[in-house]
């Protein structure tokens, strides 16, 4: 009864009444579909830029000048359709700009300025910085990002700061980054692993030396014992690691039979012996 004068009430004075519920709105996918075409081709876009950024890439993992360019040309291209700042695209640019430090520290500010940094860019800082032979700048970075602890540290971030530090000889800095990454879950590979023992037999820290060959031993065994079961990453080079290790092996005999080690090391000489 009570639903039929609502009705009538409505009727006659054609104003819905107040009995009835209020009108609902309607989002409906018809209302949706244009936001996520929109998306939809925003995603395409900036896709086909990182596919011409990745070709740029393929060239080598030396960085040059006309890879550089071409992937300079791409940013701009980007820009200029109004496309948004994307770390993906200008991580791509970076790691194509690696010799161009002034370059790649442009483009990581304006990562920093949007909000939008991640891992993947730091590394590609910390590269530019090592292969310009700014190592001093290399550490600060890493030590930066560990101390921050925003993101994740991976092996190729702190690993060519490592291996350029025991290139030159710098023990204290390469001894500092091998602690401070391994606390943070970093698991080496021969190659660090060689790097780290090449420079210890040339400084004669036998004690040292001995010690991390153990723990190489212990992680990583011989290829005849695991060869199996090794991960075989596409665009490596599988024989390198165990060149690497090989090379060691190599510096390793050099410096036992050294006159210098021998006197330094008597006892651990002949403890190996």
């Amino acid at each position: 009864m009570w639903l039929a004068v609502c009705y009538a009430h409505a009727v006659v004075n054609m104003v819905p009444p107040m009995c009835a519920p209020a009108p609902q709105p309607r989002c409906t996918a018809a209302l949706m579909r244009p936001q996520q075409t929109e998306k939809k081709k925003l995603r395409k876009q900036i896709g086909e830029y990182l596919r011409k950024l990745k070709e740029i890439d393929a060239y080598g993992d030396t960085p040059c000048d006309d890879g550089c360019d071409e992937a300079l040309l791409q940013l701009g291209l980007m820009r200029d359709e109004g496309l948004p700042l994307h770390v993906h695209v200008h991580t791509k640019v970076m790691i194509s700009c690696a010799h161009r430090l002034q370059v790649v520290q442009g483009l990581f500010a304006e990562l920093q300025a949007g909000g939008v940094e991640n891992e993947a860019s730091y590394a590609a800082l910390l590269r530019a910085q090592v292969h310009s032979g700014d190592r001093a700048a290399a550490a600060a970075t890493l030590h930066q990002l560990l101390k921050d602890g925003t993101y994740p540290v991976k092996l190729r971030t702190c690993a060519p700061l490592l291996l350029a530090a025991c290139e030159a000889g710098d023990h204290l800095r390469a001894m500092r980054i091998w602690a401070s990454v391994q606390q943070r879950g970093v698991i080496f590979t021969p190659r660090e692993y060689g790097a780290m023992l090449r420079m210890l037999g040339r400084a004669g820290a036998g004690r040292q030396l001995w010690r991390l060959l153990g723990k190489l031993l212990g992680e990583h065994p011989t290829v005849s014992e695991s060869q199996d079961s090794i991960p075989i990453q596409p665009h490596t080079n599988p024989i390198a690691p165990w060149a690497a290790l090989e090379s060691t092996r190599c510096v390793l005999a050099c410096v036992l039979a050294s006159p210098a080690y021998q006197m330094t090391n008597r006892p651990l000489a002949s403890a190996g012996q």
